[in-house]
């Protein structure tokens, strides 16, 4: 593939790929009718019977794991968060050097083994009934007010956020000092939720007031449904973590996942938009309208065991609220 790029690219993985037999394995924590129906897509346009194993980014993870070391080759490609894609990548899973055209994708999210296809947004939303028209937080800052006491929610596991709005809010000028209160400001009364469906849920039903982190397309389509839900207007800046896909290392159908990926990076573009995605071509992030900040997974993924350790220490302050 070197020196392809665009659609002289396209053309030829799509020729290697008719080669490897049709088909494709899919490891990917993306479970909804969504995934189902962009995988149809490529499968249809190239003739590719596609399978998906789905579950969270840490059960696909071991998943590959436990069957790479068994000798087993099933995974052709592997769509998940990139921290754990990282991770992969350090433990030989991921095969090296992808052979797709990354122009136009911002090079914090591109790696030697895996590239961002599209961003969960970061957003902060609130319930509408509780928390009314211009009573609303305008900036980050604002969730460390004390009126938030109790009505506001943390995710339990989002060091990512933490570490990018800390690094953030020293970047505007805030000492250590600041930003340690202000966080701690936060995380003192506040519930502490683990995923952010049910983080959801419980600020659609009124059990939570303000969401610090949630996902933008998760409240979306709440909204959608009619649950009294928004994040806008927006707190700005949003944070945009990347969601990406690797090739397995084991993979018997290199080219065929590597045609799934290029597909992605161009026609499935505008289909992640539709469907309430931030987009990882930087041309379509810009026109939101509104101040949006890349999480820089790459930094965050090499001191990951000082955000992680930060994060825990910060979330023992709130009130862990146990799944049902």
């Amino acid at each position: 593939m070197e020196g392809l790029d665009g659609e002289e690219l396209t053309a030829k993985l799509a020729e290697l790929a008719k080669a490897e037999g049709g088909r494709l394995q899919i490891y990917t924590s993306l479970s909804d009718e969504i995934g189902e129906e962009i995988a149809n897509r490529f499968g249809d346009e190239y003739d590719v019977d596609v399978s998906i194993y789905a579950g969270n980014s840490n059960d696909v993870a071991q998943r590959l794991s436990e069957e790479t070391n068994a000798g087993r080759h099933n995974a052709d490609l592997v769509e998940i968060g990139t921290p754990v894609l990282i991770a992969l990548g350090d433990d030989g899973m991921l095969a090296k050097g992808l052979p797709v055209d990354t122009d136009g994708i911002a090079e914090e999210v591109v790696d030697e083994g895996w590239v961002a296809v599209r961003h969960n947004r970061f957003a902060v939303s609130w319930n509408t009934k509780i928390v009314t028209p211009g009573t609303e937080p305008k900036r980050w800052e604002d969730l460390a007010d004390p009126r938030w006491d109790g009505k506001l929610a943390l995710e339990l596991e989002e060091f990512d956020w933490y570490a990018t709005l800390r690094q953030y809010w020293l970047g505007q000028g805030k000492s250590e000092q600041e930003v340690d209160r202000l966080f701690e400001a936060m995380a003192d009364g506040a519930k502490v939720i683990k995923g952010h469906s049910l983080l959801g849920q419980l600020t659609a039903s009124g059990e939570v007031g303000v969401a610090a982190s949630n996902f933008s397309h998760i409240v979306d389509r709440s909204t959608k449904d009619g649950a009294p839900i928004t994040w806008k207007p927006v707190v700005e800046p949003a944070f945009l973590r990347a969601q990406g896909m690797g090739i397995a290392a084991s993979s018997r159908r290199p080219a065929t996942a590597a045609l799934f990926i290029q597909w992605a990076l161009t026609k499935g573009q505008e289909l992640y938009a539709q469907n309430g995605w931030v987009p990882a071509r930087t041309s379509l992030q810009s026109r939101e309208g509104f101040e949006q900040v890349v999480v820089d997974v790459k930094a965050i993924a090499a001191d990951e065991k000082r955000w992680v350790a930060e994060y825990e220490r910060l979330v023992r302050r709130g009130t862990i609220v146990a799944e049902d």
